[in-house]
């Protein structure tokens, strides 16, 4: 789970992301990670918003929206390579 999001000004602009674990762990505190982006991607299910990138169209794989995985089959993606965004 994503505890915060924040600018991390130092050098270089980059954000600096703080995840704790959905379940409770014993010892188990908060990871903090930079990256370059971050994506927030919060709208409504019901109507899927792909986003207009420039070169999405020179992808021959597919493209999905989490709207689609209301019937989800995982075996779609065996011996696949999968980027989540």
């Amino acid at each position: 789970t994503v505890a915060s999001v924040k600018v991390d000004v130092d050098g270089e602009r980059r954000y600096r992301v703080a995840t704790v674990p959905t379940s409770k762990h014993d010892g188990v505190e908060e990871t903090v990670e930079h990256f370059d982006f971050v994506f927030v991607c919060n709208g409504h299910f019901s109507l899927p918003n792909m986003p207009d990138f420039e070169g999405h169209e020179q992808f021959e794989g597919t493209q999905y929206h989490l709207h689609s995985f209301r019937t989800f089959k995982p075996e779609e993606f065996d011996d696949k390579n999968v980027l989540v965004v």
